[in-house]
């Protein structure tokens, strides 16, 4: 059977636990190893706790003292340390998924409508269509939506709004 190269187990005890273990094995007491690696009582406590990581340079102190190899210790930490932040991310996703659930949706959301007030809506002013006539050739200014001829003076307004456009 073939081993993946990334497997995490699906509950990873902390380095503190095995030492537990391996401290109560060896009939040693915290204190023992204390004064083994040259740490405090508090320090090694911390450790067998898990409220103290676990580091490079106590991995090679607890190897010197317990003949367990560091590469172990430093990998049952980072299992260890790697299993409590996904808890953490997943406390925080599931904290979110219920916020997004509670939260209101748009179509729960009442917007106010504005009063109507005395004042009409304002008007679309139709701008006349230059169109050209095909006896003549020239361009004449027609209403949009009937074909009669529009006023001289609305034409050079038109040209003139033109002129300010460009």
């Amino acid at each position: 059977m073939r081993k993946a190269k990334n497997h995490i187990p699906a509950k990873v005890f902390g380095p503190g636990r095995v030492l537990r273990d391996e401290i109560e094995a060896r009939g040693m007491t915290q204190d023992n190893l204390a004064v083994a690696i040259d740490r405090s009582r508090q320090f090694v406590n911390g450790l067998v706790n898990g409220t103290r990581p676990l580091t490079f340079e106590v991995a090679i102190l607890l190897e010197a003292a317990l003949d367990i190899d560091a590469a172990i210790w430093l990998r049952m930490e980072q299992y260890y340390r790697r299993q409590e932040e996904a808890g953490e991310i997943r406390k925080l996703q599931s904290a979110v998924r219920r916020r997004i659930a509670s939260a209101p949706t748009m179509a729960k959301i009442s917007r106010p409508r504005k009063p109507a007030g005395n004042k009409p809506p304002p008007r679309k002013v139709r701008r006349p269509q230059l169109v050209r006539e095909a006896k003549t050739g020239r361009y004449v200014a027609k209403a949009r939506k009937s074909s009669k001829p529009v006023a001289a003076s609305s034409l050079a307004a038109s040209r003139k709004r033109a002129k300010k456009r460009k």
